[in-house]
């Protein structure tokens, strides 16, 4: 999606883009954590996909996770709600992709009276952020992308650029 930026503008940018992380498994219901990523939409699909791994594993595989859930737990109970919406506003004011990944179930997962063959979610943009909602079922991947309207000028573009960006990165060898 990043590569879809950079064939998109036909520009160098410094995107910033906001990625829910699990910190507390799943024994909460709210155990998510929005992760803050700036990036040149312009390396090379090669650079930005280690560049990308690299920043996530630093995050799963550090105390950061354990340590973002303990803090968490200890400071919510006193701390406004308004206070973390405003945080909240304030990121999104300022976020260029928001990324929401979700593993769907299994058809196999259902009975023979329910199958699913395809599914999909969407959430709504605000401001000026793109958002990318992806969900798998088996062997599909299906992308919800919404904006507000006027952030994206030409629609058809994007998604022409969207399909290269992802040719290019499945060709890589």
């Amino acid at each position: 999606m990043i590569k879809t930026d950079d064939l998109y503008r036909q520009k160098e940018k410094i995107v910033l883009t906001v990625s829910p992380m699990n910190v507390s498994g799943t024994t909460q219901l709210n155990n998510m954590f929005p992760i803050l990523f700036y990036t040149n939409n312009s390396y090379t699909v090669s650079t930005l996909i280690t560049k990308v791994n690299h920043t996530f594993n630093n995050f799963k595989y550090s105390l950061f996770i354990p340590c973002l859930y303990i803090l968490m737990k200890c400071i919510t109970p006193y701390t406004p709600l308004n206070l973390f919406s405003n945080i909240y506003t304030t990121v999104l004011d300022h976020t260029d992709y928001v990324y929401s990944n979700i593993i769907g179930p299994s058809r196999f997962f259902f009975t023979n009276d329910i199958k699913v063959t395809d599914i999909h979610f969407l959430t709504n943009a605000s401001k000026r952020e793109i958002v990318y909602n992806i969900i798998s079922c088996d062997d599909n991947i299906n992308i919800i992308c919404s904006f507000k309207k006027g952030v994206i000028s030409n629609k058809r573009k994007f998604k022409q650029c969207l399909y290269k960006a992802y040719s290019t990165i499945i060709n890589l060898e």
